[in-house]
């Protein structure tokens, strides 16, 4: 498995708020099956990070495109980068 590094920006905060809830699940939902790292807002809620571990990036991408931001219009995709993770904190 492989680690991508996916940044997208928010393009509507009304329609971010009202999906938000749906979103949250879908990560939980990634994050028990093991699929995601570690996700987040960026501190200026312009955009956010998700990191993924997944086969490929055509695997990532596939969860991006599944996400309710995506779906709901919320988000555009800015970058996406495979990462090789030499240190990381376990846990």
């Amino acid at each position: 498995m492989s680690w991508f590094v996916l940044e997208q920006r928010y393009l509507d905060q009304d329609k971010r708020a009202a999906t938000r809830a749906a979103h949250l699940d879908y990560l939980g939902e990634q994050a028990a099956a093991k699929r995601l790292v570690a996700a987040g807002p960026w501190v200026a809620g312009t955009g956010s990070m998700i990191i993924y571990d997944v086969a490929d990036e055509a695997a990532a991408r596939a969860l991006w495109a599944a996400d309710p931001y995506t779906t709901g219009g919320v988000t555009e995709l800015l970058s996406i980068r495979e990462w090789n993770p030499v240190v990381h904190r376990e846990g």
